[in-house]
């Protein structure tokens, strides 16, 4: 059976087909971070199955006009980070012509997310907004293999990705938020913008002057090198989404550590470890977290032990590399299935696991692995859990029991 899942952008399609595995270019990019799944998965949840197959349609639904516009203007989406993704724009020669493609996509993305503030199901009404920052600078790229050549991924990172992430942390809702590097090359279609200490909400633009959006080639039959970055389970799933109980585990890659270190020997032994406790992840991801490892454990494949599985998967990582790490461990229910559009999708868990997991990440000291009170209770029995106390997180209405 044919894969129509298309989970890896056609630029590194080319650059694996063409023997390259490392680049740099100058371009724009775009993350843009959306408010509103979470309450929808939550009250979808309690529909079982067809509440899983509600939430895959309306995240197609959402998602599918916001990558057109990406696509439109000559970018494409690097992938999904639960309900936000990245995307970038290469610049050849015109670095402000491919800025100005950059706001354009995000400035229709506003449009369109405006217009249509509710997303209708057959369990009720939900408000999607989406926020969006804009940057400009050298983008590097990088695909990495397995030590046996089985597995391969890629990354990318960057000033125009870091740009593009500290100016969405200043930007709410509806609005499109500048770096200073792209302000300076979009000042000639700017004509109003309010100064937020080193960025620049933009709010008015001479849309006239900006790219107009280019027609979308046809989607073509998806690239059968995508065996080489997902596992089949993964790439011929005959279903879009479902909900399970999963291990969420965030790992934080220390901001310092070299491309050299981070392929080897970091990457080289996830795969490793991979192969021995299982466990999925997509990519070394640059998103609103920093730069961490998403991995989770119940889906595809799921074990009795899952629990056991991602803890001594993060302990073996720390020790073999030698690299002090921190993480956030969680245990809850979960969509599992594919996020995004038509054009380009993920395959993921989401749901309030992960951004919990993200959070106690997010506190924990470097060389401490934090969790949650159902993650703890499952690992009782094979590890050492030191009790925390209760801590307030960002999203959450109820103090959350926190174990190490």
């Amino acid at each position: 059976m044919q894969s129509t899942h298309r989970l890896v952008p056609e630029f590194i399609y080319q650059k694996y087909r063409a023997g390259e595995v490392f680049g740099t270019f100058q371009g724009a990019a775009m993350f843009a971070d959306l408010s509103g799944f979470s309450t929808m998965t939550d009250v979808l949840s309690a529909y079982g199955a067809h509440g899983a197959e509600v939430l895959a349609d309306m995240m197609r639904v959402v998602f599918e006009p916001l990558v057109n516009s990406v696509e439109a203007q000559g970018g494409f989406v690097i992938g999904y980070a639960g309900d936000a993704f990245n995307a970038v724009f290469p610049a050849e020669k015109d670095e402000i012509g491919t800025m100005q493609c950059c706001l354009a996509a995000a400035w229709e993305m506003q449009s369109y997310a405006k217009s249509r503030p509710l997303v209708s199901t057959p369990y009720g009404d939900f408000h999607i907004r989406v926020k969006i920052g804009i940057g400009f600078g050298s983008t590097t790229w990088q695909i990495f293999k397995s030590i046996n050549g089985r597995h391969a991924s890629y990354w990318f990172r960057g000033q125009s990705l870091n740009g593009a992430v500290e100016a969405e942390e200043s930007a709410q809702a509806g609005q499109v938020v500048a770096d200073p590097i792209s302000y300076r090359l979009l000042q000639d279609v700017i004509s109003v913008v309010t100064p937020l200490g080193n960025h620049f909400l933009i709010e008015e633009i001479r849309e006239a002057e900006l790219p107009a959006p280019q027609p979308i080639p046809p989607l073509q039959p998806v690239d059968e090198l995508v065996e080489a970055f997902f596992v089949e389970a993964v790439t011929r799933l005959p279903i879009a989404g479902e909900f399970r109980q999963v291990v969420n585990l965030f790992i934080d890659i220390p901001a310092g550590i070299s491309d050299a270190a981070l392929i080897k020997p970091f990457m080289e032994t996830v795969y490793l470890l991979q192969e021995q406790y299982g466990g999925f992840f997509l990519r070394p991801d640059l998103g609103d977290k920093g730069f961490n490892l998403l991995m989770f454990w119940g889906a595809p494949i799921a074990h009795e032990n899952d629990v056991d599985r991602a803890l001594n998967f993060l302990i073996e990582l720390s020790t073999r590399t030698g690299i002090t790490l921190r993480a956030g461990i969680s245990y809850q229910l979960a969509y599992t299935g594919f996020i995004g559009s038509s054009r380009r999708e993920d395959y993921t868990a989401y749901g309030w696991g992960v951004t919990l997991a993200a959070r106690m990440m997010a506190r924990a000291a470097m060389g401490e692995y934090w969790m949650g009170e159902e993650t703890a209770r499952r690992a009782a029995k094979h590890f050492n859990i030191r009790p925390l106390g209760e801590y307030t997180f960002k999203g959450f209405k109820q103090k959350q029991r926190v174990f190490a």
